[in-house]
């Protein structure tokens, strides 16, 4: 049996593919298995090249039924006790595994996260640009304050599913929710929950391709409300399991609303009155959650007294990306 089992979704990424595997494969951590799951991609024969060149990599196919189910049929089929998530249009640094797998076993942690570096297609060139994360310093933490740190939106501590290293014992009933977006938020904080202990590091062992056809960069539609839909079960979660943490939750719906109010043009709300009517109630409540960040009242304030000054400052936030 090997160490990890690093599970790769894919669907109509096959150009992606190579890159992505070479980078898993050739990592100076050689006792893995790579568990491609192709979720019906009209080419997804084109996988199988790869387990003809490496002993090593295991394909499945599967009928197209979304990431979240592929990810759970990678989480049944995975043989190792520690397992990886990597999107098959991204690619890892070659001591990503070798270097938190270390650290894993030094803090006996049930999960370990690594820094990430963003990838975005610069439009007008056709090239590759990357947009830095910011430095920290490594984190060693309990589940719990793992999860009062994501919930409060804090840059060390995501809920992305890629980019970590996880027990496999943690999904023992815990799965991705299948048909729905923002899947990771509407898991990972479960996992964060069950950890005993957590442990965080900067180096950016992480390569995160943002595409412009990407799910994550459409504009809103009915599914955009599957996130608040997680953020609603966050908060039953955390009330239940963990209520001193209530408020905290409670920032995370704020801040998720927020992020989902930018997608609100003219145009949007004519086209789906309903749910902009529930996102606008919710943030025009008038408690301002004293656990948000300033940056965050101050985006809260200027949604509700100055919606073209919100949306200014919400694109002004983003990090420019710079040419290689």
């Amino acid at each position: 049996m090997c160490d990890i089992s690093v599970i790769v979704p894919v669907y109509k990424t096959e150009q992606y593919l190579e890159r992505c595997l070479s980078s898993i494969l050739n990592n100076t951590f050689k006792d893995i298995e790579v568990l491609v799951i192709d979720d019906g991609s009209p080419n997804g024969g084109a996988c199988d090249v790869y387990s003809k060149l490496d002993n090593r990599v295991r394909v499945i196919h599967c009928p197209h039924r979304g990431l979240s189910a592929v990810r759970n049929e990678g989480i049944r089929q995975a043989s190792a006790p520690i397992i990886s998530f990597v999107d098959s249009d991204d690619w890892v640094h070659p001591e990503k595994y070798m270097a938190m797998y270390r650290i894993m076993q030094e803090y006996d942690a049930d999960l370990v996260s690594c820094g990430f570096q963003e990838i975005v297609m610069d439009a007008h060139k056709n090239r590759l640009a990357p947009e830095s994360a910011e430095s920290r310093e490594s984190l060693t933490m309990s589940g719990k304050a793992a999860l009062e740190k994501m919930l409060l939106s804090d840059k060390s501590v995501t809920h992305t599913a890629w980019g970590k290293l996880y027990k496999k014992e943690l999904f023992e009933n815990v799965y991705y929710p299948e048909g729905r977006i923002f899947e990771d938020a509407a898991t990972t904080y479960k996992l964060y929950f069950r950890s005993g202990t957590v442990t965080v590091i900067p180096d950016k062992y992480y390569n995160y391709l943002i595409r412009r056809e990407s799910i994550t960069d459409r504009p809103f539609n009915q599914s955009t409300m599957d996130k608040l839909k997680a953020a609603e079960e966050i908060e039953d979660f955390v009330s239940k399991n963990c209520p001193e943490l209530k408020s905290h939750a409670l920032c995370f719906s704020i801040v998720t609303m927020l992020r989902m109010a930018t997608g609100f043009s003219k145009e949007i709300i004519e086209q789906y009155p309903e749910e902009y009517s529930i996102i606008d109630a919710k943030l025009r409540k008038d408690r301002i959650n004293d656990l948000l960040s300033a940056r965050h009242k101050c985006l809260l304030f200027l949604y509700r007294y100055c919606r073209p000054l919100f949306r200014a400052a919400w694109n002004k936030r983003l990090r420019k990306p710079v040419c290689l």
